[in-house]
C-alpha cells in the first residue's frame, strides 16, 4: 500500500510535532521503491539541482524507519517520469480543449509551459540515482 501523492503540502504536524500524512485519495497498490524515488526527486531536485544533504538525510531516516523501500537505479523512477508525463499530458489536452472554461484553459497552459520547463532529464535521474545508491550502501555498513 502507497500513498501515491507524497507531497509535503499533504503533511501536517501535530501538537507533538509529529507528521500526520493527509489526503489518501490517491493511495493504492504501488511499488515502495518508486514512491520513494518519487518523493525523493520531487522534494529535493529542482531545476536539475540535486541537495545531497537532505536526500542523504531523507534515505538515512527512511532506513531507520524501517522503509521497504530501495532505489536501485534509474528505473526506480518510472513512477515520477509516468507522473510528471501524464501531469503534462492532462494540462495540455485542458488547455487545448475549446469546450473548457477560459480561466481553466489559461491555467492548465500555464501549469504545461511550467512542467515543459522543469522536464526532468536522464542526467538527473542517472545523479540521483548514483547518490541514493550510496546513501543506500553506507547506511547498511553502518
Amino acid at each position: 500500500m502507497c500513498h501515491r501523492d507524497f507531497r509535503s503540502s499533504n503533511l501536517l504536524k501535530d501538537s507533538d510535532g509529529n507528521l500526520i500524512l493527509l489526503d489518501w485519495d490517491d493511495s493504492g497498490p504501488a511499488n515502495p521503491d518508486r514512491e520513494l524515488a518519487q518523493m525523493l526527486l520531487d522534494w529535493y531536485a529542482n531545476d536539475g539541482i540535486i541537495d545531497h544533504t537532505a536526500v542523504r538525510g531523507a534515505i538515512r531516516a527512511y532506513l531507520a524507519a524501517e522503509g521497504t523501500g530501495s532505489v536501485t537505479d534509474e528505473r526506480s523512477f518510472g513512477m515520477a517520469i509516468a507522473s510528471r508525463l501524464n501531469f503534462l499530458f492532462v494540462q495540455a489536452k485542458a488547455a487545448l480543449d475549446p469546450d473548457f472554461d477560459p480561466a481553466h484553459r489559461d491555467f492548465a497552459s500555464d501549469a504545461a509551459v511550467s512542467a515543459l520547463r522543469h522536464l526532468i532529464t536522464p542526467d538527473l535521474i542517472d545523479r540521483l540515482a548514483d547518490l541514493c545508491v550510496a546513501t543506500q550502501r553506507e547506511a547498511s555498513q553502518r
